[in-house]
């Protein structure tokens, strides 16, 4: 079957297409493969195919493959097809608007694309894969996945080790409304490569307990400065893990959700960082636990009447010479 001229593979019929048996397809050669066309390859059993030869599938040929021949495309010879060749899997081969032929790769098959197939996968694609092929997505092909295409159910199902593996680009595909649907092992998972592309705005108080302290440290003034509500779900140890000035750049609507164990926590480093202007937004019931003598003259001018009103006499008694002329 290998010696076939290529005009003679072009003249076959589907049903000899269909007879033909596993050997005989693995013996083809690209070249031969190619010259398969849309008439005959509806015959073709897509599980024969191995990694080299089935890259010789034309697109308009892989456009006629049926729900069924896609199914029986292997994790063996998925690596094979281009990025040309997957993006022609679309509405074409199934015949309905809206879907993408993509859905009917087995998992073993999405399992075993490169990260560069799935980076390619087109707006459509991506957006209409089944939650059990996301799942099968690993950390290492997961990399450029337009992540931003899924839906917060579907992003749910992602595993969490996957999104160590993400890019800081693929991070940032994520809309603010996909972050705060991220579970806390999700953002655990992220690292100090990929954190950088968070949109911070997007955290709830809830999962942003989920950053590890090595990733929080690297967010960026920006991230930070992005940080609302959700800040009031810091722990004390993340809250130490910020570096000085990452600590001045906090929103004033974080600092005012900070409890009085954050404010207590916070070095003297830090606090000698924050400007006037956030001082002056520390919640009231939070202040008590604030470390006076680490104000510097210029920022306890921040501190409200209010404030001062509930300080404790050891509070005091840390005011120093250095800061009281403030």
């Amino acid at each position: 079957m290998g010696t076939l001229g290529t005009s003679a593979i072009n003249f076959l019929t589907s049903a000899s297409v269909q007879s033909l048996i596993q050997a005989q397809v693995e013996n083809l050669d690209s070249t031969q493969v190619g010259y398969l066309t849309e008439a005959n390859v509806v015959g073709l059993n897509a599980a024969y195919l191995s990694s080299a030869n089935i890259s010789g599938l034309e697109t308009k040929d892989l456009a006629k493959l049926s729900a069924s021949q896609l199914g029986q495309i292997t994790s063996a010879n998925v690596v094979g097809l281009s990025t040309a060749q997957l993006s022609s899997l679309s509405t074409s081969n199934v015949g309905t608007s809206g879907t993408s032929g993509l859905v009917y790769l087995t998992t073993a098959a999405v399992n075993a694309l490169t990260s560069s197939q799935v980076e390619n996968l087109s707006s459509v694609q991506v957006s209409y894969l089944l939650t059990d092929q996301l799942r099968a997505l690993t950390s290492a092909n997961i990399v450029g996945l337009q992540m931003g295409l899924l839906d917060t159910a579907k992003l749910a199902t992602i595993d969490s080790a996957d999104f160590a593996g993400l890019s800081s680009a693929a991070v940032a595909t994520l809309t603010t409304a996909l972050v705060s649907g991220l579970s806390t092992a999700q953002l655990t998972a992220l690292t100090t490569a990929n954190i950088s592309g968070l949109r911070a705005a997007g955290l709830t108080s809830v999962n942003i307990s989920g950053l590890e302290v090595e990733d929080l440290a690297v967010l960026t003034m920006v991230q930070l400065a992005d940080l609302g509500t959700s800040a009031a779900g810091l722990t004390t140890a993340q809250l130490s893990s910020l570096t000085t000035a990452n600590a001045g750049t906090l929103g004033t609507s974080a600092l005012n959700l900070l409890t009085g164990a954050a404010i207590g926590s916070f070095t003297q480093a830090q606090v000698q960082n924050l400007s006037s202007t956030q001082v002056g937004y520390l919640a009231a019931g939070s202040v008590s636990s604030l470390n006076v003598s680490y104000l510097t003259s210029s920022n306890i001018r921040g501190l409200e009447d209010t404030d001062f009103a509930i300080l404790r006499s050891a509070q005091f008694a840390q005011i120093t010479s250095a800061n009281v002329v403030g």
